[in-house]
């Protein structure tokens, strides 16, 4: 018998794809979408669709040739689907296909149900104690799914959201399994089932009890006493969506895990994995190991054996973006740290609006961590959106000495964790700054900090330092604890605008131990020095506090209160720029915007030349302009590891800045006043003036500048000389680059 099928990708899946894998910033392998013909597919019950005309069955080895379609139940001891082949579950039937051995897939494996049917792929009598682990070739001991080759897997069950916060969707249904949980304090493992539109608590009127759907119509599946696996080690992108991984991931073997993409490369890119479940694994469950370019969308990992979200430490995956995910109940008794997300190494990674909850184990049990192993390799992430709750100790935990910048921690909450909603180490680093996040009621502290900004990371990124701006403090028994590193004082550590509630003693310990001493600045955070509890203060550690008045006083090491003047820039003046100054007004207003932030000695350095990066960062900042996800490096003096490589990178997408001929972008060299106006003049995206009307006369018509400084000058953005020059030549200050600045962007 024969069966017309429709095409494993169509133009339309693929497009899909791809729009998906763009809209996080990544790129599509350089693989084309090509049009496949309707295969005329045989039964798997006819022996003509098998080489030595036999069906296979109970015990056998299926080797799949050609395009077969699988329309009742069978078992067999193994499967191979040759390259060029297909085997596709019966869209319109239950299908349960049971094997003792592998299922090796170099061609394409099609799993597509109709909503009121299932289809299953079930390991059974697996032996977890025969299993090798690592390599990579197919181990017949390893009992799994293996896709090689130019093999694709093209699942994709009825469409059912993951999880929400609520208990009740229009795609859930009341068969569905539903799990709760846990939001009371010190809870870290109440999770439980619960009906369709059973009640759900709150907590502090603002987070509601998640609710995980487990049940999928598409199912590949161990069983509790033998758990298998899935490696993808293909060329080609996969397509998984709304399927369920039952215990899947034997416990402590290397490599074999719920669902691993290993070691592909850029033949991943372009993977999409959707609204899939992890459940019951003993081995981590999503692993995008060394495989660049693929988007997890909506999945949830629920009851796993250490760090879910994963990869190798030590080793780089690029443009990975998990969004919209949770990790619940996450547990790891043998190892000292454990995560729901592991933030590793790579470039344009993404983790945004997921939560973690009900991570436990002994000593540092965290939703979100940033490991110490990816010291020395890129790994800045765009965090945003997160959260954090019950978990047994930390609900973000850093460990890592590293000049990498561009780590912002964006709109994050943690509450009801053991220890510290923010466990932020060690020792010293450059390139953290958290944002515009909630702490409340965490058992130890809303923030433990760990780390500062040492001198010789404060001159190799003027500016920059670990900063922590605009967050809430509500309830924990610390509100911030300044506790021990082993750094040189440096550059202070900033918290600018952060609030404190249900916290009227107790707001700050400082106990820093026996270590290093360190430097402090609060900035309007409403503070006064009786809210300092000052355990442990080294010999020569400082704080600063500047009220939002103005004035300002500071706490030595004794405890000693004096007054001094205002120190932070953004909320008081520069102490080099005072009122009288030309550029008074331009320079507080690009410095409240966060445009040019000044020097941790309270100065702003108003006639310091400006730099090309420095005036590419002051643009790119104004403009707002995006960080721009997996950039490689376009000039050979501006590594990925320079300080300002982002934002060139941002300026360069955006049509802003370009570089020279000779392949150079000259990020140290000053900037002349034509080419800040051309930066700006691109950034606010106005048009050259056609006609030269001799508004300087240093500017002839044939100048490559002429247009955009005629048009800037009629905007007042620019203003020349009292002589009637511009000196388009002549390099930029500071104060003047704030100026035009200020007045390009109307501030």
């Amino acid at each position: 018998m024969t069966h017309e099928l429709a095409t494993s990708v169509d133009r339309r899946s693929f497009l899909r794809r791809a729009s998906a894998a763009g809209a996080a910033g990544v790129v599509l392998a350089a693989t084309e979408w090509r049009p496949l013909r309707a295969l005329a597919a045989k039964d798997w019950s006819d022996p003509t669709a098998w080489p030595d005309g036999v069906v296979p069955g109970a015990g056998d080895h299926a080797e799949v040739t050609t395009d077969i379609v699988l329309t009742s139940s069978v078992s067999v001891g193994s499967v191979e689907i040759t390259g060029g082949s297909s085997l596709t579950f019966d869209a319109g039937a239950s299908v349960t296909l049971t094997t003792t051995g592998n299922v090796v897939v170099a061609g394409t494996l099609v799993m597509r149900p109709a909503s009121t049917v299932t289809h299953v792929l079930r390991f059974a009598d697996v032996d977890e104690s025969s299993f090798v682990g690592g390599g990579m070739a197919v181990l017949a001991s390893d009992v799994g799914l293996w896709v090689i080759g130019a093999g694709q897997l093209d699942i994709a069950g009825t469409a059912k959201k993951g999880w929400a916060h609520a208990s009740s969707d229009p795609t859930w249904s009341a068969t569905d399994q539903l799990i709760q949980t846990p939001t009371v304090k010190e809870d870290y493992e109440g999770f439980k089932t619960v009906s369709l539109g059973s009640a759900l608590p709150t907590v502090n009127g603002t987070w509601t009890a998640e609710v995980l759907n487990l049940t999928r119509n598409v199912r590949i599946e161990g069983s509790a006493s033998g758990r298998a696996h899935i490696i993808v080690r293909s060329s080609q992108p996969q397509y998984i969506q709304y399927a369920e991984l039952a215990y899947l991931g034997p416990e402590g073997i290397l490599g074999r895990y719920p669902l691993h993409f290993h070691h592909t490369g850029d033949g991943s890119r372009g993977s999409v994995v959707t609204g899939v479940v992890s459940r019951h694994s003993r081995n981590h469950a999503f692993v995008p190991h060394v495989s660049h370019g693929i988007t997890f969308t909506d999945c949830v990992a629920y009851d796993t054996v250490e760090s879910a979200f994963w990869w190798d430490k030590g080793d780089e995956t690029d443009d990975t973006v998990w969004d919209t995910c949770i990790a619940a109940k996450v547990a790891d008794t043998k190892t000292a740290n454990v995560a729901g997300f592991m933030l590793n190494g790579g470039t344009g990674n993404v983790v945004r609006d997921s939560v973690a909850v009900g991570v436990v184990s002994g000593d540092n049990a965290s939703g979100f961590w940033w490991p110490s192993q990816a010291n020395g390799l890129p790994n800045t992430w765009v965090f945003e959106g997160n959260t954090a709750h019950n978990n047994s100790r930390h609900g973000i935990f850093v460990w890592q000495n590293t000049s990498t910048l561009g780590h912002v921690i964006d709109d994050y909450a943690a509450y009801h964790c053991g220890l510290d909603g923010i466990h932020h180490g060690a020792y010293s680093n450059v390139g953290y700054s958290y944002q515009n996040s909630t702490l409340y009621r965490n058992g130890r502290s809303g923030l433990s900090q760990h780390a500062q900004t040492n001198p010789t990371q404060a001159a190799k990124f003027p500016g920059r330092r670990l900063s922590f701006e605009r967050l809430t403090f509500i309830g924990s028994s610390y509100a911030v604890r300044l506790g021990s590193h082993n750094a040189e004082a440096g550059v202070p550590t900033l918290y600018r605008d952060c609030g404190f509630e249900l916290q009227a003693q107790n707001k700050v310990l400082v106990d820093e131990g026996t270590l290093e001493p360190g430097h402090y600045d609060f900035v309007n955070c409403g503070l006064e020095p009786s809210d300092f509890d000052i355990s442990v203060m080294r010999p020569g550690s400082l704080i600063r506090v500047q009220r939002a008045n103005g004035t300002a006083y500071q706490i030595d090491h004794t405890g000693a209160v004096t007054t001094i003047a205002a120190f932070d820039g953004a909320r008081g003046g520069f102490i080099d720029v005072p009122p009288s100054h030309w550029a008074y007004a331009p320079i507080t207003a690009v410095a409240a915007a966060g445009i040019a932030l000044g020097y941790s000695d309270g100065t702003f350095r108003p006639g310091e030349l400006v730099t090309r990066a420095q005036a590419v960062v002051f643009v790119g900042r104004a403009a707002a302009l995006p960080n721009p996800l997996g950039a490689t490096s376009q000039f050979r003096d501006v590594p990925q590891d320079h300080w300002a490589f982002g934002p060139i990178s941002a300026a360069v997408a955006a049509g802003i800045a370009a570089g020279r001929e000779d392949g150079t972008f000259g990020p140290g060299e000053t900037a002349t006043r034509a080419h800040i106006a051309a930066f700006i003049f691109r950034a606010i995206g106005e048009k050259e003036n056609p006609t030269h009307g001799g508004a300087f006369t240093d500017v002839p018509a044939s100048a490559w500048f002429a247009g955009v400084v005629e048009r800037l000058a009629e905007l007042g953005v620019i203003a020349g000389y009292e002589d009637g020059t511009f000196r388009p030549n002549e390099n930029t200050s500071r104060a003047q680059m704030a100026a035009m600045i200020s007045r390009a962007w109307k501030l």
